[in-house]
């Protein structure tokens, strides 16, 4: 097993410290500084000189190219002064007329162009606005038109379903009708079941059984008849019945002028 390290303190490190560089240990005294020598002090001169003349070196490089393009500058502005100063002050002078006259022209078509260019972006504004609003109607009319097609389409996708319903609807009430018979209309017998009653009276068959017996026929014909005729309807269309027909003989014998009788003794007897 190792044996652990023992920690030393700071003034044992500083003894060692000492015998190691063959200097005695004095924890306590106080360093003095050492007072630099005349050949430090030319060096620090030496080297503080050294790097002034390294940044005026730099300097110098930064500040030639400047002076030279100064002088470059010079020599064109000179150029130009010596160029104006061989020109004639009457042809100077029309030129400026001349050029004034231009510049006053190029103002003035600029102006033109101005007020060419605002009128033109005023129109196309209100062409804008007349275009969105147009778009919007188109939006909304396209809208209703979609909504209207949609209904359409789902139109067009239950008619075969709607025509189906319809005409069985219609096949159901055709049957409907062809297998019932009604003989009360607008709550009155009509006058063709009046004659059959009659006619089933004079056969031979009772007052009360006359609607049983006609829905029995109707039956058996395959048509359903949900009107009875009672006995009391059975009599009054018996009574009618005689009644017209007394009626009618009656009207027939008034248009009559003349009548002639051909009849035997019997027979006249059974008129008595």
């Amino acid at each position: 097993m190792p044996r652990p390290r023992i920690g030393r303190s700071r003034k044992q490190k500083g003894h060692l410290e000492a015998i190691n560089t063959n200097v005695p240990s004095q924890p306590n005294s106080p360093v003095k500084p050492k007072k630099p020598t005349h050949e430090e002090i030319l060096q620090e001169q030496l080297h503080a000189s050294t790097e002034n003349s390294k940044d005026l070196y730099t300097k110098l490089r930064v500040e030639h190219p400047k002076v030279q393009r100064c002088l470059i500058s010079k020599a064109k502005l000179q150029g130009q002064i010596d160029f104006l100063n061989s020109i004639s002050l009457p042809n100077a002078q029309d030129s400026a007329a001349h050029a004034i006259k231009l510049l006053d022209q190029s103002q003035s078509e600029k102006a033109d162009l101005n007020n060419s260019l605002a009128c033109l972006l005023s129109k196309y504004a209100r062409d804008g606005d007349e275009w969105e609003k147009k778009q919007t109607v188109l939006k909304a009319k396209y809208r209703v038109a979609q909504k209207e097609n949609k209904v359409l389409k789902q139109r067009s996708d239950r008619m075969p379903q709607v025509m189906g319903k319809a005409v069985q609807k219609a096949v159901d009430q055709t049957k409907k009708e062809n297998h019932t018979h009604r003989l009360v209309k607008k709550g009155v017998y009509d006058h063709k079941a009046c004659a059959l009653a009659r006619l089933l009276v004079k056969a031979g068959c009772a007052q009360d059984w006359v609607g049983k017996v006609i829905q029995a026929v109707l039956e058996m014909a395959g048509i359903e008849c949900p009107d009875e005729m009672s006995r009391r309807t059975v009599k009054h269309a018996i009574l009618e019945g005689g009644m017209l027909a007394d009626m009618q003989i009656g009207h027939h014998l008034a248009k009559i002028k003349g009548m002639l009788f051909f009849t035997t003794i019997r027979n006249y007897n059974k008129l008595m």
